[in-house]
């Protein structure tokens, strides 16, 4: 890292993969809401352990919209309000309602390591 530089600076990979051993790579991602329409956007990668995790990022639209880390049942169970106002914050970005968004389908636009095959999986 350049000196003064931390976690939060951004780099662009020169490969055309992700490599393993890396924490919190931002993955360019596509994502189909319920209702089908497609936003585009990033998911948060981690290959430095097994097995590989990967976490919601955000969808870039006008503005950049955080999607929830935590599924409502499990927000409400716990009595964190965090993930229902992100979950709101992306709705109203959106201009959509709950059932046109949720759960959403996502693709990893770059392949992990050796892998040929994107990951998709979905943002509940």
């Amino acid at each position: 890292m350049p000196p003064g530089a931390d976690e939060t600076w951004v780099v662009p990979l020169r490969q055309k993969s992700i490599p393993p051993r890396r924490y919190s790579q931002l993955v360019y991602a596509r994502f189909v809401l319920w209702n089908g329409r497609v936003e585009h956007g990033f998911m948060d990668v981690t290959t430095a352990e097994s097995p590989i995790s990967i976490s919601p990022g955000a969808i870039v639209t006008s503005g950049y919209l955080s999607l929830p880390m935590v599924p409502p049942a499990v927000a409400r169970r716990d009595r964190n309000k965090f993930p229902i106002l992100e979950r709101e914050r992306v709705l109203a970005g959106l201009k959509l309602k709950e059932p046109q968004v949720f759960p959403m389908q996502y693709l990893l636009l770059a392949p992990i390591g050796k892998r040929r095959e994107f990951l998709g999986g979905l943002v509940l």
